[in-house]
């Protein structure tokens, strides 16, 4: 009994809080905000050190913490919230042999964006990459009816270089597609013709194309172009001369399938080109995919039907679909190896019901270092392997953001290019919004924010 007694008494003075007792210091956090505003961010690392009485850093050989009473793993005492929120934080603290329990509340909030610019653009159409500089074409709306189009460069800081550069436009031009070399030349599909700009966005050359004839899809690499034109009865793919204007090489056709029409079309990349038929009474849809020029590749249905937004290859060899699916209003996210047999399948439920004949909804599919990242929503990314296993799945802003385009920098950080509703109720949200910028890293940290 004598020896029972011991351990109790060894064991309370284990536990003891030092709130009043003679002789002990009482410790409470000491948080470490990585930005300069001092601020609390959604995915920006916060370090949890232990601080005394003083207000000095205190050492301590082990912290068991826990987030709204779940246990969580810290990386250098650092801990990056998904979500913004109020959140209870508690831990066990062992400084010179006694364990002391400290408990506080985080208020988490999403760091603000990268203002890139506040020139009330429209939309983000197009960016492409220029040596060390990123280039973002934009439409601008200034009260009248037409628009205005620019073109604006930063830097992988994300600070603006010089002044934004004009391209005249027809009025109203409808676009059909973007594209831009190796070299910084900016190729432009509208109404019926293509326009080829120099990296000083100096207009090279214009080409007509006759009524009904005029190409779909734009697919540029490195200096070459592929026009891709449909008619009813088949699809072709031409090459273009940048240089000269000329259509050269003969026609690849794509034909139809049974009772399916084409619906849209997909370039790969390494000249191939896929294509997205649809039947009669969207009861079931396929993808095709062929080498331009070349073989069949594969092809794979889909039963029920579901509506194909883009169709990415990867580095395994394999093809990445990404599909909305309006009536659950999900994202499906679907692997299909090169023979057009699913491995995996993938579904996000969005936060955000979209009309998409008002909203330029927008799904991005990027593969970097061997993950693939879905970009859409409100500024939104989800990180997969090339296996469909989920990594992690974060929000980067507010509603009031919906994200246009994606771009990786040499460091292997990724830049979301997004508009938002400008500080102004007179002004028509749709039209006038300014063009944001946020960078991560792989595991989603917040990159640009002070740390």
């Amino acid at each position: 009994m004598k020896r029972l007694f011991t351990y109790i008494i060894l064991i309370a003075v284990f536990f003891s809080c030092g709130d009043d007792d003679p002789g002990i210091e009482p410790y409470d956090f000491l948080i470490k905000p990585h930005n300069s505003n001092n601020e609390l961010y959604v995915g920006v690392p916060v370090e949890f050190l232990i601080k005394g009485k003083g207000g000095g850093q205190k050492s301590f050989s082990k912290m068991d913490l826990f987030i709204d009473q779940e246990e969580v793993s810290l990386n250098r005492q650092r801990y990056s919230f998904d979500s913004p929120g109020t959140y209870q934080i508690n831990a066990n603290v062992a400084i010179d042999s006694i364990l002391y329990k400290i408990d506080t509340l985080l208020n988490i909030t999403i760091a603000p964006p990268i203002y890139i610019t506040q020139s009330r653009a429209e939309k983000v159409l197009f960016s492409w990459k220029t040596d060390t500089i990123y280039n973002i074409l934009l439409s601008t709306y200034y009260g009248n009816s037409a628009r205005d189009y620019e073109v604006l460069s930063i830097n992988e800081s994300l600070q603006q270089q010089g002044t934004n550069g004009k391209i005249s436009l027809d009025t109203y031009p409808e676009f059909y597609g973007f594209g831009a070399s190796t070299s910084g030349r900016l190729v432009l599909g509208y109404n019926q013709q293509l326009a080829i700009y120099s990296p000083t966005l100096s207009l090279e050359r214009r080409i007509g194309f006759n009524y009904g004839k005029s190409p779909r899809k734009i697919l540029v690499q490195d200096d070459d172009t592929f026009l891709l034109f449909d008619s009813l009865s088949h699809i072709v793919v031409r090459s273009l001369n940048m240089n000269t204007g000329q259509l050269v090489g003969g026609e690849t056709k794509f034909v139809g399938v049974d009772d399916m029409t084409v619906f849209n079309y997909f370039f790969l990349g390494e000249q191939r080109v896929a294509t997205y038929y649809v039947n009669e009474d969207n009861s079931r849809s396929l993808i095709m995919a062929s080498q331009i020029g070349g073989d069949f590749e594969f092809v794979h249905y889909f039963q029920p039907f579901v509506s194909v937004n883009g169709l990415n290859s990867i580095s395994n060899g394999e093809f990445i679909i990404n599909s909305y699916k309006s009536q659950e209003n999900k994202i499906a996210i679907i692997g299909v190896d090169a023979s057009g047999v699913v491995n995996w399948t993938r579904q996000i439920n969005m936060d955000v019901i979209y009309n998409r004949e008002r909203f330029d909804f927008r799904i991005r599919v990027l593969e970097l270092n061997g993950f693939i990242y879905v970009f859409f929503d409100n500024m939104r990314c989800v990180k997969f392997s090339l296996q469909g296993a989920l990594v992690w799945d974060k929000y980067f802003y507010a509603t009031s953001a919906q994200f246009r385009e994606v771009l990786a920098t040499p460091s292997g950080e990724i830049v979301m290019l997004g508009t938002r509703q400008m500080d102004d109720p007179t002004i028509d949200y749709l039209l006038q919004t300014d063009v944001i910028a946020i960078k991560i890293n792989a595991d989603g940290f917040r990159v640009g924010v002070g740390e």
